[in-house]
């Protein structure tokens, strides 16, 4: 990979195959860590915690959390 690979904005048609699948999985982190797994918290709050506790965190927080 060249400096020119730090150029936003322009694609080097000479990356070959295994450079791309390697961006795709870069990407696959990013989606994971940023999105699936903050959902995936959301969701096991959401069910192990009473309303009422909610309620209170929120209070506390000063921030509304539930839907």
């Amino acid at each position: 990979m060249s400096n020119n690979a730090v150029h936003p904005g322009q694609i080097d048609l000479n990356d070959d195959k295994t450079i791309a699948t390697k961006l795709f999985g870069l990407v696959n982190v990013i989606v994971e860590s940023q999105i699936t797994q903050a959902k995936h918290i959301e969701e096991m709050y959401d069910k192990v915690v009473p309303g009422k506790v909610k309620e209170q965190i929120e209070k506390r927080d000063g921030v509304k959390t539930s839907k």
